[in-house]
């Protein structure tokens, strides 16, 4: 049984396949990170990651916040790209 449809080669020739669009929304640009209990050191991480971002991401905006005794950074990139990026080089 032929098939012309290139999408269904694709899957029986590698298995699987997703159009990048569908995992990575263009809008997906807030991201939250976590520091736990406010104190000197959780503090200190914030900000070596506030400085991270700020010197990578030129229109990153980022926000401390402080909430039931946790502290966050709150951040919106530019683009989604952006944030996909500063994800990637966490790991």
């Amino acid at each position: 049984m032929s098939n012309d449809n290139p999408l269904t080669q694709v899957a029986d020739c590698c298995g699987n396949f997703v159009e990048i669009g569908t995992v990575i929304s263009e809008t997906d640009t807030e991201m939250t990170l976590n520091f736990g209990d406010i104190n000197e050191a959780s503090l200190a991480q914030l900000e070596l990651q506030r400085q991270a971002i700020v010197a990578r991401f030129d229109n990153a905006q980022v926000k401390q916040v402080e909430a039931n005794g946790q502290l966050q950074l709150q951040v919106i990139f530019e683009v989604a790209a952006e944030k996909l990026i500063y994800q990637m080089s966490l790991r």
